[in-house]
Parts: C-alpha cells; sequence; structure tokens
C-alpha cells in the first residue's frame, strides 16, 4: 500500500537513501531529472548533515525543510520539501523541490504530494508563496504546477549542463494567501 506521510527526523537515514536512489537514475532513457550527473556518487554523510540542520530548524525561522515522503509499504520512494531561506526578507517564501523513482512516476502520486504540501502550507502563518523550479523539457511536471495554480514567471535558458546537455529553467510561484 502506498501512503503520503510528513517526514520525521527519525527517518532521515531512510529518506538519504532514497534520494541517492533516485539520483542515479537521471539520464535514463535519455531524460535528465535532476542537476546531478549520473556518474557523480551522492555523498550522503554530507547530505544528512546538511538536512539534519533543517529539519531540526523550525519553519519560518531561518534554513528549514519540510519533507514528505511517498512510502510503498516501509520504503520511501518519492518525496517533496518545501525549503525555506535564513534571509529575514524572504521568510514569507518557500521552495518546492520534489523527486519520485522511476517505478513509480505516471501513476498520480505526484498530485498525492504536492497536495499535502500546499495544505500544509496554506495552515502556516508566515507562508504566503511556494517558489520552484522545472526543466522545460518536463511537461507532464510543468502540468501538474499548473493545475494547482502555480504560474509561471520566467525562465532561465540555458541555467544548467548535466552530461553535456543544456537545459532550460522554469520558474513557476504559487500564491496562498490574499495580503
Amino acid at each position: 500500500m502506498v501512503k503520503i506521510k510528513q517526514l520525521q527526523i527519525e527517518q532521515l537515514d531512510e529518506y538519504v537513501e532514497h534520494v541517492a536512489r533516485q539520483f542515479v537514475e537521471t539520464g535514463i532513457g535519455g531524460i535528465i531529472a535532476h542537476p546531478f550527473p549520473i556518474d557523480e556518487p551522492t555523498d550522503k554523510i554530507a547530505l544528512r548533515a546538511n538536512l539534519f540542520k533543517k529539519w531540526s530548524t523550525k519553519p519560518g525561522s531561518g534554513d528549514w525543510e519540510v519533507a514528505w515522503g511517498l512510502i510503498d509499504g516501509e520504503k520511501i520512494v518519492g518525496h517533496l520539501e518545501l525549503r525555506g531561506l535564513a534571509m529575514p526578507a524572504l521568510r514569507h517564501r518557500a521552495r518546492l523541490g520534489m523527486g519520485i523513482e522511476q517505478h513509480h512516476r505516471s501513476r498520480g502520486y505526484g498530485k498525492l504530494l504536492v497536495t499535502a504540501a500546499t495544505e500544509w502550507s496554506k495552515s502556516q502563518d508566515f507562508l504566503n508563496w511556494i517558489d520552484l523550479d522545472v526543466f522545460a523539457h518536463n511537461p507532464v511536471a510543468v502540468k501538474l504546477y499548473e493545475s494547482f495554480g502555480f504560474r509561471q514567471t520566467g525562465k532561465t535558458c540555458d541555467r544548467l549542463r548535466v552530461n553535456q546537455q543544456s537545459i532550460d529553467d522554469l520558474h513557476f510561484a504559487l500564491k496562498l494567501s490574499v495580503e
């Protein structure tokens, strides 16, 4: 049975393992899904240390992160994270990132993850916007985010180069509240 659950610090090691599995999938079938070369190993120790600090920080106060897991049985196979930035002038915004392991894609799980994160976000008094970037060559993700009301705010051509492939990045934002 697959479920969506807000992750807790006790699940951090499991989450790091999922992210490491997912990162090596980039480039499969010629589709670049992450800004990391397929042959670049994930530094799990550094990733865990970075995430431990962010997951231990209260949302709305500095460099925080909240994550939801797509859990199949007992295994995390997908995630969505919202991250805040330490700069006080940006604390009313969060950045969204999402990744689902290959064998769980195109099953509607992205919609469930975005629903969980946007519902949580709307309940946070400090949060007014969610921002995200999506690769221009990923129309499925663009359609998903647009279905939630995210609007494209810009585009950066040749923003990333992964495995010698130039990638354009689309910028989106979702306004959560009326100010």
